[in-house]
């Protein structure tokens, strides 16, 4: 639920650590705003923030339950947000390291080849805020990688990835289902390489609870 984590923020952490998995994602700027702008202008009533309490719970609750989040600020393929100005990143910045490190790992940018040299420009203001083992990034411990093809994507996670977050976030293969993902996870425990199963329109936690569940049965 990576984009309606603040519906149930508890609830989701919960249902991927009863599962037995540790990993999840949440998208700092969600879908509470449009993307409607095919020329870079926002429109009025456009809100481009976050639920600091919904984004407070999850990470509380991943620190209870020993799950890590991976927290990405902004989407370059969202060209209302990549047409704020630097003060607006700098501030959302601010808000996830009020939030803190412990069990947390910061993207700056997602799809950054959408908008180059603004994502390029936003990555560094990062990179010089994030301290490097939490950063996600050039110049982190982890890159994100998304992948549009099933069949590389188990390569490489067989391969071994480990400084690679292997994500699904394509939309081919955005959310594969039970056993495709359960495919994923067993390679993904093998070689000990973090993967993220995207599921970009889940808002009810009973939508994904199977795929996490197979996830989880599938390393045990």
């Amino acid at each position: 639920m990576t984009q309606g984590w603040y519906l149930h923020p508890r609830e989701m952490v919960d249902a991927v650590a009863d599962a037995g998995l540790s990993f999840t994602e949440i998208e700092w700027v969600s879908d509470q705003q449009s993307i409607a702008c095919p020329h870079g202008a926002p429109r009025p009533n456009d809100w481009f923030g976050t639920d600091m309490r919904a984004a407070e719970e999850v990470v509380d609750q991943a620190r209870k339950r020993n799950v890590t989040v991976f927290i990405n600020i902004a989407n370059a393929n969202n060209c209302a947000v990549m047409s704020q100005p630097d003060g607006w990143f700098l501030d959302r910045l601010e808000e996830v390291l009020v939030i803190g490190y412990d069990h947390v790992l910061i993207q700056a940018v997602s799809e950054p080849w959408a908008a180059p040299e603004r994502s390029a420009h936003w990555i560094e203001l990062a990179r010089r805020k994030v301290h490097p083992e939490n950063f996600v990034g050039p110049g982190g411990a982890f890159m994100d990688t998304h992948y549009c093809d099933f069949g590389k994507l188990v390569t490489a996670l067989r391969t071994g990835r480990q400084h690679e977050i292997s994500n699904t976030d394509c939309r081919p293969i955005l959310n594969p289902g039970p056993e495709a993902a359960a495919e994923l996870a067993r390679a993904s425990h093998l070689t000990k390489s973090p993967l993220l199963i995207y599921d970009f329109f889940s808002r009810d936690l009973s939508t994904f609870t199977p795929t996490l569940k197979a996830m989880g049965d599938a390393i045990k």
